[in-house]
């Protein structure tokens, strides 16, 4: 986590487990609030490899799981520049 903090990077959160036997996102909530506590900030993934898997749960649970952990704001990026999207 500091390594990534050094770097200036972002973590994806990603929709993917919800769709697999894990049942839930990827990182674990625990690694979530680890980052948040650094101030490192958030990207979003499902993972689609289909048209069909877009943004799957995006609406639902990850809006749940975002409001849940406090998360205002999502990092976009943009020819390897970052931008921070407020959700707000």
């Amino acid at each position: 986590m500091e390594r990534i903090r050094r770097e200036d990077l972002a973590i994806e959160i990603s929709t993917a487990g919800w769709r697999k036997p894990v049942g839930e996102q990827y990182p674990h909530v625990d690694l979530i609030r680890a980052a948040q506590r650094l101030g490192i900030p958030f990207t979003l993934a499902s993972d689609a490899h289909s048209y069909a898997q877009l943004a799957e749960y995006y609406d639902d649970r990850l809006a749940d799981l975002l409001r849940q952990l406090g998360i205002k704001e999502l990092a976009s990026y943009e020819k390897h520049r970052r931008k921070i999207i407020s959700l707000i």
